[in-house]
């Protein structure tokens, strides 16, 4: 059998001195025609050579000679003896891929005709309807296009085979350092063409390479010596044509070749994998200060919710015109300041708690534009371009204004001498395409928050610190640090991304992708409590801190309510099983010893599913996977309260 590659000449039209025609066809008539067309005096000779043509009377004959001799061309009949129709085809084409095959069929269908030129068929000829003119044409045609396919993959594999079927750069020197083979990675990667490069000495674009690097890694054949560089991958710094340093990997590897030494030196640009890392790292740091700040503020808040309820419980004991009450209102303030302060923590940790709605973020500016506007102050010129059909998303709107008067108030105090702040709107859609354009996004639809000022920017080093807690460049007592923090807390909450483009003297620009949502803004009716009103029905308080439970329960009994109390989950569940067909609402902290209150849900509620529950916290670590686990939204009051406040919630929570 004569091998695949063997089978047919791919030597170009102007070298073929015979052509070599196998032809498939049965029927003596169209055979004698076919002869007849190819064999004439004025056919005979052309740039191709003679036509030699070979007669195959069915199938199995064409296969064989197929396998035994060398063709240039095939001419086909799909109606034989012993197959028919495209199977034929089929055959004969597994048999001999790489020779053109005219099919000179009797069966005048365009469909088939379509399919066996899909297929590989270079043409598709009627009988009856070719002369020697449209054949002779289409077996050149034929030919031509055989001798230009083959000719364009092998230039196409060995072009690709070198250098251009990677992103790196590939680079030869000498033994001297001179660049002096140089791909279009090379060109990607570090901007000069090749004619610009070659000649140069590698330190012109890896400048960080010192003489004693270079001095060893250029060495002589015969000195054995171990190079601290070649056959080993290291970081360093490349230089672009344009003067910007860009991280790089390098790996050099030695070869010997007939007219000398020679080194590769394979160069990847890795600007992208460093912005991840940073940002890993980043995001770890916060991540730990925030777990801290977190744990923090759940202890400070119990603290806050013992004072301030202490407090309010001693100002209705004395009569409203003595000094004291005062001092007390001048305590419950102070309370609330700090409050507000482990608020702003507890935004930064990602553990405060969001009433999420589907919001228009247009509404959201627009709600606070007259706010921020006397906040920024008449020497900054303030304005907004609000992108039309914006996507919607999912938000608490108060956190929401919190992130953009945050981020205003920021932008002002960097142009204390006047400027330009605007807020701007946009949706983006992050896909295959554009991915390594905003390489922190995950594909998929977004919502854009962008505020843009003319400020004194921000440099390289403040850069990294600006979402840390506590950090500020004001003066001492000017600031607390916290504002930016929040703001980094508040988007990750959201499952947002925020992103600083700054510089110094070129202002700063804050943007924020919030993932969209395709429901439109929540519109339900919901119950409000205008007014506190109190009731007469049995409440359950499970709360593991003693101060919380005295106060709550003596806030709950001015109100009329007849409480019950439990120090855990285990007891609250046993106080439950004696009074449960008394008690009404059960008022539980979430984290609590020996059994937490989410557990204490589940077996209440698998006993009585109409019972109502109010879960109070100091932060809302895991409440979106708790309401997974329970299986629907639960209503939570964020510590620390005042008394109006859990009365109006628990009233909300009963009238429903």
């Amino acid at each position: 059998m004569i091998p695949e590659t063997d089978r047919s000449s791919i030597s170009s039209p102007e070298e073929i001195t015979d052509m070599q025609i196998l032809v498939v066809e049965d029927n003596q008539a169209d055979t004698n025609l076919i002869k007849l067309m190819l064999i004439r005096e004025k056919f005979t000779h052309n740039r191709f050579g003679k036509y030699q043509l070979t007669f195959a009377k069915d199938l199995k004959t064409g296969l064989d000679l197929l396998n035994n001799r060398v063709f240039n061309l095939i001419l086909l009949d799909l109606l034989l003896p012993d197959s028919q129709g495209l199977a034929t085809f089929h055959q004969i084409r597994r048999c001999a891929p790489q020779i053109p095959i005219i099919i000179l069929s009797g069966f005048d269908d365009t469909n088939i005709a379509l399919q066996a030129v899909r297929n590989g068929a270079q043409d598709y000829l009627i009988k009856g309807k070719v002369d020697e003119n449209i054949l002779t044409r289409s077996i050149h045609y034929a030919i031509e296009r055989k001798h230009h396919k083959e000719t364009f993959r092998i230039s196409e594999e060995r072009y690709k085979g070198v250098t251009q079927s990677v992103n790196d750069a590939i680079i030869i020197l000498d033994t001297e350092g001179t660049i002096t083979t140089w791909n279009i990675g090379a060109t990607t990667i570090f901007g000069f063409e090749e004619s610009d490069i070659i000649g140069h000495i590698i330190t012109d674009i890896i400048p960080d390479m010192d003489h004693d690097i270079y001095a060893k890694l250029f060495q002589k054949s015969n000195d054995s010596s171990p190079s601290p560089v070649v056959n080993k991958t290291i970081e360093t710094t490349g230089i672009r044509q344009n003067g910007k340093t860009i991280p790089i990997e390098l790996s050099i590897v030695s070869w010997e070749a007939s007219n000398g030494r020679f080194f590769t030196a394979i160069i990847r640009n890795i600007s992208r994998r460093k912005r991840l890392e940073d940002h890993y790292r980043h995001a770890q740091k916060m991540e730990a200060v925030g777990q801290l700040a977190g744990g923090i503020a759940h202890d400070f808040n119990n603290i806050l919710t013992g004072i301030i309820g202490f407090a309010e419980l001693a100002a209705d004991t004395i009569d409203t015109d003595l000094p004291a009450q005062e001092y007390i209102r001048s305590i419950i303030r102070k309370s609330d300041d700090a409050a507000t302060l482990v608020r702003q923590i507890l935004a930064f940790s990602r553990k405060q708690i969001l009433d999420t709605k589907r919001v228009d973020m247009n509404t959201a500016v627009l709600s606070v534009s007259n706010f921020i506007e006397r906040v920024i102050g008449e020497h900054i010129e303030f304005s907004t371009n609000l992108a039309d059909d914006l996507y919607y998303i999912k938000a608490d709107p108060t956190a929401l204004e919190q992130i953009i008067t945050n981020l205003c108030v920021n932008a002002r105090d960097a142009m204390s001498a006047g400027g330009e702040l605007t807020i701007e709107t946009s949706n983006i859609t992050v896909n295959a395409r554009n991915k390594q354009l905003i390489d922190f996004l995950k594909p998929g639809k977004y919502a854009v928050l962008s505020l843009i000022d003319t400020g004194h920017g921000i440099d390289g080093e403040t850069m990294q610190h600006i979402y840390e807690p506590f950090y500020t460049t004001k003066e001492v007592g000017q600031g607390s640090g916290l504002g930016l923090a929040m703001v980094y807390g508040l988007v990750k909450q959201h499952q947002a991304y925020i992103h600083c483009d700054s510089s110094p003297g070129e202002g700063t620009t804050f943007q924020i992708y919030f993932p969209a949502t395709k429901v439109s803004p929540d519109t339900e009716n919901r119950v409000v409590v205008d007014h506190v009103v109190g009731g007469t029905e049995t409440i359950l308080i499970v709360e593991d801190e003693v101060d919380l439970i005295v106060v709550t329960k003596s806030m709950l009994n001015q109100y009329g309510y007849t409480v019950l109390t439990a120090g855990n989950g285990i007891n609250g569940y046993q106080v439950y099983q004696q009074n449960r067909d008394k008690i009404e609402l059960v008022l539980t902290d979430i984290v609590m010893p020996k059994e937490g209150g989410i557990e204490l849900y589940k077996r209440v509620y698998a006993d009585n599913p109409e019972i109502k529950f109010l879960f109070i916290t100091g932060y809302a670590s895991g409440l979106a996977d708790k309401e997974m686990v329970i299986g629907k939204e639960i209503d939570v009051l964020s510590k620390p309260y005042k008394g109006n406040q859990l009365a109006k919630k628990i009233r909300h929570i009963l009238d429903l």
